[in-house]
């Protein structure tokens, strides 16, 4: 048989085939089905195996198409963690989204999905959460001094606060010095993650008691204080 509206795809090239083929072994009996399709007893036809959503490759068995499962799903490059958008659940029967670099999915990143699966997903404490792909930090940075100068022609200066290492908010401070002509800021602050940023890029994991090579999606993560801003009103 040949289908014009469904295939089963080489993952080693990009060949797809839609002919069943096979041979007839006895009346109404087949035998030697293309891989992804299944000899149907019925009326001795090869039959491409019963679809699955997001399935990029079937197998299943004759007679009836039974023990149907996905072999990969759409959007794998591999079969392991971080290298497949979508992944087989044998429970649901259907290929489910993944944590993965796709933008309809969640980098899930800095965090953890711990069955692959996007509804597993766990920011990493102080990120934001799955819908925002974790990458938005939550947890306030610690301002270490806050302090502005002004200074007149004779570099007299008006400080506040008088201790720039007490960073809080500040009330008003008036000054009887009318030649102020110039300000300057001061401004130091720190960001301390609360969590563990898990690892990225390639590294060695223990899979299953063997040491294996891990390729992340991501490749290449950096966080903390970008820039900073302070306001200082001078009222005469």
């Amino acid at each position: 048989m040949h289908y014009s509206n469904d295939s089963v795809p080489d993952r080693a090239s990009v060949n797809e085939e839609k002919n069943s083929g096979g041979k007839c072994v006895r009346p109404n009996e087949c035998a030697c089905c293309n891989k992804g399709f299944y000899a149907d007893y019925n009326d001795g036809y090869c039959k491409i195996c019963p679809h699955i959503p997001m399935c990029e490759y079937r197998s299943c068995h004759s007679p009836h198409g039974h023990d149907n499962e996905c072999v990969y799903c759409k959007y794998e490059n591999d079969n392991i963690r971080y290298q497949r958008a979508y992944k087989y659940n044998n429970i649901s029967i259907t290929c489910e989204k993944t944590c993965s670099w796709r933008a309809d999915s969640t980098r899930c990143f800095p965090g953890y999905c711990s069955d692959e699966y996007t509804n597993t997903c766990a920011c990493t404490e102080g990120f934001s959460s799955p819908s925002d792909h974790c990458n938005k930090i939550t947890k306030e940075i610690d301002i270490l001094h806050a302090q502005v100068i002004f200074m007149d022609a004779e570099n007299t200066t008006i400080s506040s606060p008088e201790n720039a290492n007490i960073a809080r908010n500040v009330s008003k401070k008036w000054t009887n010095n009318r030649h102020l002509k110039t300000m300057e800021f001061s401004l130091g602050a720190v960001y301390n993650a609360t969590g563990n940023i898990p690892k990225f890029g390639e590294y060695t994991e223990t899979i299953n008691g063997e040491d294996k090579i891990v390729t992340h999606f991501i490749i290449e993560f950096k966080y903390g204080i970008i820039t900073g801003r302070m306001k200082a009103i001078l009222i005469r």
